[in-house]
């Protein structure tokens, strides 16, 4: 499955934009745009950096019951609500390693010189094609309830 986004390459620097508003970011994803799957009831996305603290990753986002008939999400920002409204439908936000829900830009670089010059991490943006609809509260449930479900897997990767 393609997921890609207008706004970066795939293995290429996410925008400044959706970086932590700590570090001059606007904590705004990047717009994502995926094939859409036959026979997919429903799509959950997981935003994740591996290789992050002592869990071995971050989580920056957690959406799911999107339902089947959205192939894009675009603006998408950290609004701490179970319940996100988009477009005319409703998408579930399960939390993020912060605790809260909706988006959290990577906060990894020190600052926006650090950005330009390294790129040190890598930020997963994987959507998930599922045969039924799940609502998750957080990554562990997620795990548990798309276990047997997946049609098919898209991934975008971007660095910062």
């Amino acid at each position: 499955m393609i997921i890609k986004s207008p706004n970066f390459e795939n293995n290429e620097r996410i925008p400044i934009w959706s970086l932590n508003k700590q570090i001059g970011g606007k904590n705004i994803m990047p717009t994502l745009i995926w094939q859409k799957v036959n026979n997919a009831q429903s799509y959950a996305l997981l935003c994740i950096v591996y290789g992050y603290q002592e869990n071995n990753f971050y989580i920056n986002c957690l959406l799911s019951s999107i339902p089947k008939n959205i192939c894009e999400l675009t603006n998408i920002s950290n609004i701490n609500t179970k319940h996100l409204q988009y477009k005319d439908t409703h998408i579930q936000q399960g939390k993020n390693s912060e605790n809260t829900y909706g988006y959290i830009g990577p906060l990894l670089c020190q600052n926006e010189f650090d950005f330009a010059i390294e790129k040190k991490y890598s930020l997963n943006f994987i959507i998930y094609a599922l045969d039924n609809i799940i609502d998750v509260e957080n990554y562990e449930d997620f795990e548990k309830q798309i276990q047997g479900h997946i049609l098919n897997i898209g991934v975008l990767t971007g660095y910062f």
